[in-house]
């Protein structure tokens, strides 16, 4: 099956759930888990479980995954940032602006980089704070580009 068919559906439903119906997640016997899910009933209990997992594994959804008595069970799902940007729901378009959140990035970012970096960041936030947004797509596409060489050599 394709990801339209077990993960995206499976990310659906954690989205649009209140957290607190998430909270016990059950994805059934561990070797014959072939009954409907109980919250997804158009996917089995197995299929359920393996795309929960491998969304946890790719960074889409968190949560807690507990096995007793052969049995399977999710706890306090939710989905991240990651998994939003997939169902194209972040950066929110109310709110926030770009600039907005690049600052932010860049100034929670500066106090974990070696001092030099550091000082960069701070300064590219700053500039960021007083720039139009097109100056700042510049500048973000310039230190993007110099990030990942750095990063390759």
């Amino acid at each position: 099956m394709a990801w339209d068919d077990l993960e995206l559906p499976a990310l659906r439903w954690i989205h649009e759930t209140p957290p607190e119906d998430t909270g016990g997640v059950d994805t059934g016997d561990l070797h014959h888990g072939n009954n409907p899910a109980a919250v997804l009933p158009e996917l089995t209990e197995s299929q359920l479980d393996q795309a929960l997992r491998r969304l946890e594994q790719h960074g889409l959804v968190v949560g807690h995954r507990g096995e007793a008595s052969g049995l399977a069970f999710w706890m306090q799902l939710r989905v991240t940032a990651n998994g939003l940007r997939v169902r194209g729901e972040w950066p929110p378009a109310e709110g926030t602006t770009i600039n907005e959140a690049l600052v932010a990035v860049l100034r929670r970012l500066a106090p974990e980089l070696p001092e030099e970096d550091a000082t960069a960041a701070r300064r590219a936030g700053s500039t960021v704070a007083k720039m139009s947004a097109g100056a700042v797509l510049d500048a973000v596409k310039e230190q993007a580009q110099r990030l990942g060489e750095d990063a390759l050599g």
